[in-house]
């Protein structure tokens, strides 16, 4: 199940986001970039978080989940975030909520350095790739078992991979550019939203 979107944003918004995470100074270095149990010594990179959620009580404890994320990434990426939502609805045919993104950068490494292969969430879930900038360094997504390649996306800027979460993927860092932005984003349905509440599995 993957589905690619070319062109999603407009120019203008675009190019807000590139300006901004060009100039952006708060990226937090990250020793293990994709998270997974293969780290190496090229497995680094930078990421900020942009969207977060946990649950919360409210008053008369019922849980209800609330967005924790920093107040301006908010207002900038959240038509991103939404428009996402609204094309992975449009290709599943049910409702999904946002549960988390963050922005990636990986820099220059002459070796074409393949990260580690892994899932973002240890649940059914979505997981949506928009790519800021052109660059090499191509995201991969395996099979389930992680033996066959299913398919291999070049960066392309404004183009988003959609896909199931549950696919083990990786990508790898640029050989050939300075480096590669791009913005995670994954959702749940309905189902899932139940189990993660249920087993406590946010944070």
């Amino acid at each position: 199940m993957i589905k690619i979107v070319e062109g999603l944003l407009s120019k203008y918004y675009l190019q807000e986001l590139k300006n901004y995470f060009l100039e952006y100074d708060n990226w937090k270095f990250k020793s293990n970039i994709t998270g997974s149990d293969d780290l190496s010594f090229g497995d680094i990179g930078f990421d900020q978080t942009l969207y977060d959620t946990k649950i919360l009580k409210s008053s008369n404890s019922v849980p209800f989940i609330s967005p924790i994320c920093d107040s301006f990434n908010s207002i900038l990426t959240k038509p991103l975030l939404l428009t996402a939502q609204e094309q992975v609805e449009e290709f599943i045919g049910r409702s999904v909520i946002p549960i988390r993104s963050r922005a990636d950068m990986t820099v220059y490494n002459p070796e074409k350095y393949k990260h580690g292969i892994h899932i973002d969430i240890p649940l059914k879930h979505i997981t949506c790739i928009f790519y800021i900038n052109n660059s090499d360094g191509n995201t991969i997504i395996y099979d389930y078992n992680k033996t066959i390649i299913i398919k291999e996306i070049e960066p392309v800027e404004n183009r988003l991979l959609i896909f199931d979460g549950n696919l083990p993927h990786t990508g790898h860092s640029p050989s050939k550019n300075k480096f590669r932005i791009l913005i995670n984003m994954n959702f749940f349905d309905e189902d899932s939203c139940d189990e993660w509440k249920k087993n406590e599995l946010y944070h």
